[in-house]
């Protein structure tokens, strides 16, 4: 009798671990499905890769969706505070007005992911993709100041794709 609980413990933990397997590998499809469809999946991966706590290996959309504005909004900020950094060293007044234009279109990026939590909240999806779109816009604007050369093309890449990822986030989490 002691010999089929053994057994019958071992099977049952067994089969837990393979639940856990197929759970987490369900949940990390999400994240490869969203990169993969991006214009640059490797990019978008090790992006998703930063997320501090490795929320996003095991996601499934809706908490991919707000793992994707954390991710965005952390090197959002690291781009702000770049941008700030060349406007009080620059001297040149038209360098002066275009690195003050990065500073409003990175608020508008800021102030979108904000309004995008809001989304997440109330699982308004249509407004979570469009503010996405809106965040595209204005990275989009920064790199037309320099014909596609910022000095923040790295931070302005990252965001990017990550609003790119949340376009295609809210798509998945709008259809039935």
């Amino acid at each position: 009798m002691a010999n089929f609980f053994s057994l019958y413990n071992c099977c049952l933990l067994i089969f837990h671990l393979q639940l856990l397997f197929l759970s987490r590998r369900a949940n990390a499809a999400a994240v490869d499905d969203i990169c993969n469809k991006t214009k640059d999946p490797p990019l978008c991966l090790k992006g998703f890769a930063t997320d501090v706590d490795g929320r996003s290996a095991t996601a499934d959309m809706k908490t991919l969706a707000t793992v994707a504005i954390d991710v965005a909004l952390a090197e959002a900020g690291k781009v702000s505070l770049d941008i700030e950094d060349h406007l009080v060293e620059e001297k040149d007044r038209k360098m002066f007005n275009i690195y003050l234009q990065c500073t409003t279109f990175y608020f508008h990026v800021t102030d979108s992911m904000g309004v995008m939590m809001d989304d997440w909240d109330q699982s308004n999806w249509a407004d979570y993709k469009k503010q996405a779109i809106g965040i595209h816009a204005d990275v989009d604007g920064v790199e037309a100041l320099f014909n596609n050369s910022s000095p923040f093309v790295d931070g302005d890449r990252l965001v990017g794709i990550f609003a790119d990822a949340m376009v295609l986030i809210a798509d998945a989490l709008m259809s039935p």
